[in-house]
């Protein structure tokens, strides 16, 4: 039981630390990601815990990770939707559920015998337990749609962000919930063993969501910048693509010309402000194909289209910085402008490009006007 208490614990002290230090942020969707990754982390071991152990049945329904990640996710989808920050008064709102599975955890480890000696109570907080936390889940998955309903024509032009991905994702995950709880309703309950593992799968489902859209699918192009830039890796690429390539030297050099029209094309158009700007679309605008396109990147300007597109977005970031120094802008809001999807991408190519961090290259910037 001594493990199991220590990982519940510091799940409830985790999540309580960080949601007062997201309190008192105005951007706070990456902080409500955290809590979500950690609590759901130490839900997912101290459920291996009950696994392997011989823990009392009543342990499992004392607090909950798969309520307190239904209720902040619906508040990072509305986040990512509607592109608002989330107020103080929300987070508050949507954190009662997490705090009362933990308040009913501390009733049944206090009070366990008391409890035991009174079936009709037991059977009065099981029943509110597992009601109240159906109906939280049914609640927030609502609320999914209806945002996404009410958003649809703002997330259709961001689709392809890793963050309405993430979004998404959690929508539809939500929608397993609600089946199975449906499922559970309908036909026979579910005993505690298929709680126990679907609790399992759930804790497992959530980080891997936040792991792969937050962490792999985010520093993918990067690794794919770095591996063209530096190491053996990228050396071997390189001689690939010079292999590749060495019967095309004709074709290459016929390609030469669009070169000019790129840059022409981004001075004049600046197609690069649409996050959702790609391959295809630049392709498209000069007639030729997407493996044309590649090789006057890769062979004629000496770079990827991630990385190219990014430098004109972290160009222009640093073309109107000046506003956030006079004007008191937000620097999100300029790196949004610019062309960016997600704040994680544009501190990347900004410390790719300039080598400093975004507000470090302001300070300077502060620095040399006063």
């Amino acid at each position: 039981m001594g493990p199991y208490l220590l990982l519940v614990t510091a799940q409830i002290v985790v999540f309580s630390f960080f949601f007062s230090k997201t309190l008192k942020r105005k951007e706070n969707k990456d902080q409500i990601l955290f809590i979500i990754l950690f609590c759901c982390s130490l839900g997912l071991l101290s459920k291996l815990i009950i696994q392997f152990s011989n823990l009392p049945v009543n342990f499992e329904y004392g607090i909950s990770s798969t309520i307190g990640f239904s209720t902040f996710a619906f508040l990072y989808i509305k986040h990512i939707f509607t592109e608002k920050p989330i107020r103080r008064i929300e987070l508050i709102l949507f954190s009662i559920p997490f705090f009362s599975t933990a308040i009913i955890f501390l009733i049944e480890l206090l009070f366990n015998k008391e409890i035991a000696n009174h079936p009709g109570l037991a059977k009065l907080i099981d029943m509110y337990v597992l009601n109240f936390r159906r109906f939280t889940i049914v609640a927030c998955f609502l609320g999914d749609i209806y945002l996404l309903f009410k958003y649809w024509d703002s997330v259709k032009k961001r689709i392809r962000s890793n963050e309405i991905g993430l979004a998404l994702s959690f929508i539809c995950y939500n929608f397993l919930l609600c089946f199975l709880i449906s499922s559970s309703l309908l036909f026979k309950p579910f005993d505690y063993q298929v709680i126990l593992y679907l609790g399992l799968a759930s804790s497992s489902i959530i980080v891997l969501l936040i792991v792969y859209f937050n962490f792999i699918n985010t520093y993918k192009d990067y690794l794919g910048l770095s591996m063209q830039s530096a190491g053996k890796l990228s050396r071997a690429l390189a001689k690939t693509n010079d292999e590749k390539y060495q019967k095309n030297s004709a074709k290459i050099e016929g390609l030469k010309p669009l070169v000019a029209q790129i840059d022409d094309l981004m001075k004049r158009d600046k197609p690069f402000l649409n996050p959702e700007y790609a391959l295809s679309d630049l392709a498209n605008s000069l007639s030729i194909s997407n493996h044309d396109l590649s090789i006057i990147l890769n062979n004629l300007m000496d770079t990827t289209f991630y990385q190219y597109i990014n430098s004109k977005r972290v160009s222009y970031f640093i073309a109107h910085s000046q506003r956030i120094v006079q004007e008191d802008q937000n620097i999100l809001n300029l790196a949004y402008e610019s062309g960016f999807h997600s704040k994680s991408t544009f501190n990347k190519y900004f410390k790719i490009e300039t080598g400093q961090s975004p507000s470090e290259f302001l300070k300077e910037k502060i620095k040399q006007i006063s």
